[in-house]
């Protein structure tokens, strides 16, 4: 599965034009009264002016008593905030009814629970906010092929980095700074991705240096045929088991003259290399790295308010955010 993402400084502050055709959107609700214990209130809805509808679905929300296991308790989601808008299609209601069966089922797999909030129409429980954003991907591809639709433009998403006043805006600035990277840079199981992780598992390399296949990233108008791609498997520095395998564009003119084996690089030289590729802007989606603890910031870096020095608290440092952070698999 390959989208663009694109990424805007607030979508929530964005004067949509009204189109023919509308979106589908997402939006974020907030919990209050922790009626969801944790998880997160997402809607999946259409519509051809999502700013308006995001007005109209903040004013129709109200508290609401629920049953719950036969237990009565309150709920209240409010402060509906966009969260990811895909482009303009003239089948939008089949996508928004296609992703919202595919959030279900993942989420039914899952837990053994429905993700229907109840007293709220077109609104769900997720647990992460990824599980949304994929729901959507997949309503549109699931869409696409049913009518034959072979046109890459709608593939394209648009999402905020920045979200204020809200009960889950560190959640949204985590999930759409990784999309870029999960959908964009990074391997999914697809052909290719499968034919890299083969190769990987064959010849026991923690990293593979190839040509650019399909699928890859490489900046607009280059040829490919002046570029490798540099595929190198990370781990998660918290959840160990959740692993990744990263897309990286290296021009050839740029490892010409180096005196490396490449057959045989070490973990420093693949530092270095990714951040040649970072330093000339060849790679997005990944915001820093950190060669003392061999790990990489998958999303933008976040900064607080200013010190007394002039310099930022870094909200998502390894220190301060280690599910951001991604360690590279050791080079054997």
């Amino acid at each position: 599965m390959k989208f663009k993402i694109s990424s805007y400084e607030d979508i929530n502050r964005v004067n949509f034009t009204k189109r023919k055709y509308k979106v589908v959107y997402i939006m974020v609700g907030e919990d209050p009264y922790n009626a969801l214990k944790g998880k997160i209130p997402v809607k999946i809805g259409i519509s051809n002016k999502p700013d308006k509808r995001k007005q109209q679905v903040a004013d129709s929300l109200k508290p609401k008593d629920v049953f719950v296991d036969g237990v009565k308790q309150t709920i209240y989601i409010r402060n509906p905030q966009l969260f990811c808008v895909s482009v303009p299609l003239a089948y939008a209601e089949a996508v928004e009814k296609a992703s919202q069966d595919a959030l279900c089922r993942r989420h039914q797999e899952r837990t053994g629970t429905s993700s229907k909030i109840s007293g709220y129409n077109d609104w769900f429980q997720v647990e992460d906010l990824i599980d949304a954003a994929v729901s959507l991907m997949i309503g549109i591809e699931e869409v696409e092929g049913d009518i034959s639709l072979d046109k890459a433009e709608n593939y394209s998403l648009a999402i905020s980095r920045n979200y204020y006043n809200h009960e889950f805006s560190n959640a949204m600035e985590i999930v759409a700074n990784k999309l870029p990277v999960l959908f964009g840079a990074l391997s999914n199981p697809d052909e290719t991705a499968l034919s890299d992780k083969q190769i990987l598992d064959k010849s026991k390399k923690k990293y593979l240096l190839r040509e650019v296949k399909e699928g890859d990233v490489i900046p607009p108008g280059e040829n490919p045929e002046d570029w490798l791609t540099l595929v190198v498997p990370f781990k998660n520095c918290v959840k160990k088991k959740l692993t990744a395998r990263a897309r990286i564009p290296i021009k050839k003119e740029d490892i010409a003259n180096v005196d490396w084996n490449l057959e045989k690089l070490d973990i420093i030289q693949i530092m270095s290399l990714i951040a040649g590729s970072m330093g000339k802007n060849y790679v997005e989606g990944i915001g820093s790295m950190r060669p003392d603890r061999r790990a990489v910031l998958f999303g933008q870096p976040r900064y607080g308010g200013v010190k007394r020095d002039g310099s930022f608290e870094w909200k998502n440092s390894i220190e301060a955010s280690p599910e951001e952070w991604w360690r590279f698999v050791q080079v054997r």
